[in-house]
């Protein structure tokens, strides 16, 4: 359990939220417990008046440079010490702690290895996948010795950090630049885990694939044609991991998975796309509600999907889409039903205040009339 307090008022308030003052608390407590000469005072007094004023990663950087300056010693005494009470600390909460161990784990040879070991068996608690990204970097073959192994293992969280870690886009971290230039490693890893039964690696696995066609297309459909002619049953996380370039109709990519009927323009009498708001704060939720009428002439496969495109930074705008449903049209077809769309932090964008819009796309093919705006506010 976590310390008393900080299982306290997480829902739908930020996640810098929850590395507070509360926070540093309990950690330097537990610390102190388990090594006297700990300056717990210290530590308090460095982070004092500095935390609170920053974002999320900003105090996670704090207090990975707080426990760099008063958690001295030798990194694997440490180590075992933060493995002792990452159980205290889950998901964001042990950021801070992986992040200590992985500038530490930069400092020599043995430090490296230690951080390695550390995040094998501590990742269940807190995933790895930033903290393991600065030691890729540094020696991206020795790494990856210890990252072949964390695929093969029986714990599901070690493989999923397997592929998660080497992501070469992954969000919220720099980029791999060497797996964005050269995905080969990456793809080496992937194909060790890509009969993963579990739902939580085949999702990474397709959002590692996603990131590999964005820098090199032609690599990724290559190994898409290769699977898929080798084992068809992994269309699902291939076909995923090509979204990108589906979205964006690659005329290779339709190809290579057979989606030209998929992508045929549908005939569409009406369409109609509704929100319960248009006013949104960020941490709640948006419900739409969608209906599109088709005329009886057309037949074949429809791929509903909404497009919610969003600010960033400079003035630019994003978009990412979605899915709604899949169905096969068989003479006057009517689609229709809800979907609630989340604006709290685990969300995939940079939720920026400011004008927001939502479209309905059929088969890749923007609906006409089925466009709406909304606000999100802080």
């Amino acid at each position: 359990m976590c310390p008393k307090g900080l299982e306290e008022g997480r829902v739908g308030e930020p996640f810098k939220k929850q590395i507070n003052t509360q926070y540093v608390l309990a950690l330097g407590t537990l610390l102190k417990e388990r090594k006297t000469d700990f300056d717990l005072v210290g530590f308090l007094q460095y982070l004092k008046g500095k935390l609170l004023k920053l974002e999320l990663k900003g105090r996670v950087a704090l207090v990975s440079e707080a426990l760099g300056c008063y958690l001295t010693g030798p990194l694997k005494v440490n180590a075992d010490i933060l493995s002792e009470i990452m159980i205290n600390f889950q998901g964001i909460l042990g950021w801070p702690l992986n992040d200590y161990v992985s500038q530490r784990g930069l400092g020599s040879f043995a430090n490296f290895s230690c951080a390695m070991d550390f995040f094998a068996r501590t990742t269940e608690y807190s995933s790895a996948e930033f903290a393991v990204r600065p030691l890729i970097e540094k020696d991206p073959e020795r790494a990856l010795s210890f990252i072949s192994k964390w695929a093969k293992d029986s714990n599901l969280h070690l493989r999923r950090l397997a592929s998660e870690g080497i992501r070469p886009r992954l969000p919220w971290a720099p980029s791999l630049k060497l797996f964005c230039k050269d995905p080969r490693p990456v793809l080496k890893i992937i194909e060790l885990l890509i009969y993963d039964k579990v739902k939580y690696v085949q999702k990474s696995l397709a959002n590692s694939l996603n990131d590999i066609s964005k820098d090199n297309p032609e690599v990724f459909l290559d190994f898409c044609a290769k699977w898929l002619q080798k084992d068809p049953s992994l269309r699902p996380i291939l076909e995923r991991g090509a979204r990108t370039l589906l979205k964006n109709k690659d005329k290779k990519a339709i190809s290579v998975f057979s989606l030209e009927a998929d992508f045929k323009k549908v005939k569409v009498l009406k369409a109609q796309l509704k929100a319960n708001s248009r006013n949104v704060v960020r941490g709640s939720e948006l419900t739409i509600s969608y209906k599109i009428s088709l005329d009886p002439s057309f037949k074949g496969p429809v791929r509903l999907q909404y497009a919610l495109g969003y600010p960033m930074a400079k003035g630019k705008l994003g978009e990412k889409v979605y899915l709604l449903k899949s169905t096969v049209a068989s003479g006057a077809t009517e689609i229709k039903g809800e979907r609630r769309i989340s604006f709290k932090d685990n969300v995939p964008i940079k939720q920026r205040a400011g004008r927001y819009t939502l479209s309905l796309l059929a088969n890749g093919h923007r609906l006409d009339g089925a466009t709406i705006s909304f606000t999100l506010t802080s």
